[in-house]
């Protein structure tokens, strides 16, 4: 008969130590179901002690670009006729994968804090802030966090009291004086403002794929699903007022400047073109050197104001393209929605993790009794 080999002997005891294991589970497994139980009860009291939360999502299409505009064209076209040159583009400072950030900011989110919703549980309209304040409640797992690990932290601030820390939260604004002189202005929230404010960050989602599309997705979590739209919304409608704004800032700012300089050009205009009728008028039969001169003079001050009139006119004309032109555009692809179904906790996965995980639990408690078995055999 022939022996066996070394492969066969290495599968043999392989096989041996994989019906070890499995024997070992059987002979334990009261611990296991045990465990299983302990930790299903844990998963369903988390269930019914976590405070049910909804879910309200948008979806924005943003133009990321306003190079191929209608406007674009036509601000070519009279540029070209105005005789001005515009090869040159500006690079956009405020790119869509900042708008993540901007989301989050201590400005932003200072402003959504002040908006008004209406409560569906008692009906009553509120902040934002006193929504998060007073009608959220905590998760089990948070509580227990609060009081075990966050304790200390609790402690210390209780002690301190609602202090005021000053946060620069503005961005950086040059003078039109002199572009050295760079100015903050600085604002002050509390230690309770504080912690509304990472809670609302925590509420709010983010996600953007602009390089296969221009989708970006807007979606809030909370505990009420009124509350939880109109959240949504007003994300939506102020992130949409600042990034307008940002953009248009520069050309409205040149449209002011432009508008105020062919007004003095236009009334300068009207004046020099008033002077030389007047001056015609009361020299008209008069045949004298001087007067020709003084006439010419006159003349040439007169187009002069029509030349600097005409031009700005023509820049006042393009700079209202140019508005038009910077100013992004948000298309809704998926409106908000009044959610109807919860989104957390989600019942079915938090069941399965438990169980899994105690099982696993219940495995780690047999091999660790018998590791402590072999030691205390090993000492004897």
């Amino acid at each position: 008969m022939a022996e066996p080999t070394e492969n066969n002997k290495k599968i043999k005891n392989n096989e041996i130590d994989l019906l070890e294991v499995f024997r070992k589970i059987w002979a334990g497994r009261k611990t296991i179901i045990m465990a299983m139980i302990v930790f299903f009860i844990i998963g369903i009291l988390n269930i019914i002690f976590s405070p049910k939360e909804y879910k309200s999502e948008i979806t924005l299409v943003v133009e990321t670009s306003s190079s191929g505009s209608s406007m674009s064209g036509l601000l070519q076209q009279f540029s070209g006729l105005a005789g001005i040159n515009l090869n040159k583009t500006d690079k956009e400072a405020l790119v869509p994968d900042l708008y993540p950030e901007v989301i989050k900011s201590t400005p932003f989110l200072l402003e959504i804090m002040k908006q008004k919703v209406v409560e569906s549980k008692y009906d009553s309209t509120i902040t934002v802030e006193q929504y998060l304040n007073r009608y959220t409640r905590s998760s089990l797992a948070g509580v227990i966090k609060k009081y075990t690990i966050g304790l200390p932290g609790k402690i210390i601030g209780w002690i301190r009291g609602k202090q005021s820390v000053s946060i620069n939260t503005k961005f950086p604004v040059f003078s039109s004086d002199s572009a050295s002189n760079l100015s903050f202005e600085p604002i002050k929230i509390t230690n309770e403002q504080s912690g509304i404010t990472d809670a609302l960050t925590n509420c709010i989602n983010t996600e953007q794929d602009f390089k296969k599309s221009n989708k970006f997705i807007i979606s809030v979590e909370m505990q009420d699903p009124l509350v939880v739209a109109q959240v949504t919304s007003y994300v939506v409608k102020n992130l949409a007022k600042y990034i307008i704004e940002y953009r248009t800032k520069k050309a409205k700012t040149d449209l002011e400047f432009i508008n105020a300089r062919t007004a003095e050009a236009e009334a300068k205009y009207l004046e020099a073109q008033q002077t030389l009728a007047s001056y015609k008028d009361r020299n008209k039969n008069v045949i004298l050197a001087s007067v020709q001169t003084e006439e010419e003079r006159l003349l040439s001050e007169y187009n002069l104001a029509f030349d600097v009139y005409s031009a700005l006119a023509k820049q006042l004309e393009q700079s209202k393209i140019k508005v038009q032109e910077v100013t992004p555009v948000f298309n809704v692809m998926d409106p908000v929605q009044v959610p109807l179904k919860k989104s957390k906790p989600n019942t079915s996965i938090i069941l399965v993790a438990m169980l899994f995980l105690g099982g696993c639990v219940g495995v780690g408690i047999i091999y660790g009794k018998l590791y402590l078995k072999n030691i205390k055999n090993l000492i004897r």
